[in-house]
């Protein structure tokens, strides 16, 4: 599983990020955490929609390493902009090698430059997705999830999953073990 973490976060977060690296392995799922590209405190947040394409070539090294590594299912767990990053690496790079994509806590985020279209790229993920939130996550994800949830049908993808768990933050404060309970169960 590769595992990417939110704005603001690294790739040992204590929140979501951790649990789950430390965790899956108990399950028998490797994991690989990498650090995406942060902006230097001086600039707007608006300025992280310039790092997919870093974030992209990290993701892409990942995969190459895990394959070399004889990994033969891969997938892609994204929290919040993480999980959004993942999202536009599959609009751009069309990976062969992801098996499946979970998004944690998705959401728009509509400052943004350039701005993303996140229901469009919802409509091109064709592998089995799980949309996993919680029902106290920022109103936005909340709110957009039926949004979501059409937009994955719109192209066909009868393959994702969406989930909410209830009473459940963005950083599923103690609640990691509900939310891995819930990938682990999806995965299998």
């Amino acid at each position: 599983a590769i595992i990417l973490h939110s704005i603001g976060g690294h790739a040992d977060w204590p929140e979501v990020i951790s649990p789950l690296r430390t965790t899956l392995p108990e399950f028998n799922w490797a994991t690989l955490s990498i650090q995406l590209p942060v902006i230097s405190p001086e600039n707007n947040i608006e300025e992280y929609g310039k790092t997919f394409q870093k974030t992209n070539q990290r993701i892409t090294a990942a995969v190459r390493e895990l394959r070399k590594r004889k990994f033969s299912k891969i997938v892609i767990i994204g929290h919040g902009f993480g999980a959004l990053s993942s999202l536009v690496y599959f609009e751009k790079i069309k990976p062969k090698y992801i098996d499946a994509l979970i998004l944690i806590s998705l959401q728009d985020y509509v400052y943004l430059k350039p701005p993303v279209n996140l229901l469009r790229l919802i409509e091109k993920i064709k592998i089995p997705t799980l949309d996993i939130f919680g029902s106290l996550d920022f109103e936005e994800g909340v709110e957009s999830a039926p949004d979501r949830r059409l937009a994955s049908k719109k192209n066909g993808n009868y393959l994702y999953t969406q989930a909410e768990v209830k009473g459940a933050n963005h950083s599923f404060d103690n609640m990691e073990n509900n939310l891995i309970q819930h990938i682990v169960d999806w995965i299998k």
